[in-house]
């Protein structure tokens, strides 16, 4: 049976646009065109599109895909190479995993303090309340500039209305503050962002980890995190003071110290992962006393 561009992208939940954007990326050579130069589908296309987008949905790239169908057209000579290829994406994935039970951990830590921070504000409500029924007008105001200028209200950044980067950055300054580091940010984004809140997530938060854990080791402790929005591109750069001993190579980006391994090693290694997952580009560089992460999320 034979299909138009338009009955496949609704036989398979997806757009004709995603289809057309498959194909102008290497992904449908088995697609033949009609006379009129449209799309023609046959059933056995359709089956090769449900293949594309069972390994999208493990994270696996699409230049990795493409790879896969081309080593299938090949034949059997090459399944040792498509299951490596299968090896190496569920080594992402265990990876990913272990990073989902990180940011869990993260959202339990956040839901605890703001049901702290809920149960706070009832007394502080209680208390005004009863201050204002027995006429206490003097100590009611000195009351509320007392909560005005404590932590309940307290905010480090204009807030984005983007309740996964704010959840975050809020989180992560008050780890800053505590342990003393000295925190800059630029961040203008949109309320809405078409990119998953779990990669973003693991992204982002991993991102900082690393940043305050090399500010632990040095006296000049400072971050500068700016993350902007612009021509339908998610930018994310975390700078920080750092004690210059990290040496680059080509292959992860970074070598480390033993003592080091698992901060840089393993964290910058999971970040590119996540990042290659939604197709974006990542980069880390040195400048003077400062390390540099610099991701870009492409939100189409």
């Amino acid at each position: 049976m034979r299909y138009s561009i338009g009955q496949v992208a609704k036989k398979l939940g997806l757009t004709a646009h995603t289809l057309r954007y498959y194909d102008k990326e290497g992904l449908l050579p088995f697609v033949r065109k009609g006379s009129s130069g449209a799309r023609v589908f046959e059933d056995e296309d359709v089956d090769w599109l449900i293949i594309i987008e069972c390994l999208k949905g493990t994270g696996m790239q699409l230049k990795d895909i493409k790879k896969y169908m081309d080593l299938c057209q090949q034949g059997d000579a090459t399944v040792g190479e498509r299951l490596g290829l299968f090896k190496r994406q569920k080594e992402k994935l265990e990876q990913l995993n272990v990073y989902q039970n990180r940011q869990l951990k993260l959202m339990h830590q956040m839901d605890e303090e703001l049901r702290i921070q809920r149960h706070d504000f009832q007394q502080h409500i209680s208390m005004l309340a009863f201050m204002n029924s027995q006429g206490e007008k003097e100590k009611l105001t000195a009351y509320l500039n007392e909560m005005q200028e404590g932590e309940l209200f307290q905010t480090k950044f204009e807030r984005t209305d983007n309740f996964v980067i704010d959840s975050i950055l809020s989180y992560k300054l008050q780890e800053s503050d505590r342990l003393g580091i000295e925190t800059k940010m630029d961040v203008k984004v949109p309320k809405d962002l078409n990119v998953s809140a779990y990669v973003l997530t693991g992204i982002l938060t991993n991102l900082l980890d690393n940043a305050i854990e090399a500010c632990e080791k040095v006296q000049d402790k400072k971050i500068k995190i700016t993350i902007k929005y612009a021509k339908k591109m998610l930018i994310i750069r975390i700078s920080n003071t750092y004690d210059g001993k990290e040496k680059f190579n080509s292959v992860m980006g970074i070598k480390t110290s033993k003592k080091d391994k698992e901060l840089h090693g393993y964290g910058i290694k999971s970040i590119r992962h996540m990042v290659e997952s939604v197709d974006g580009d990542f980069e880390i560089h040195t400048k003077e006393e400062w390390f540099v992460a610099d991701v870009v999320i492409p939100l189409v």
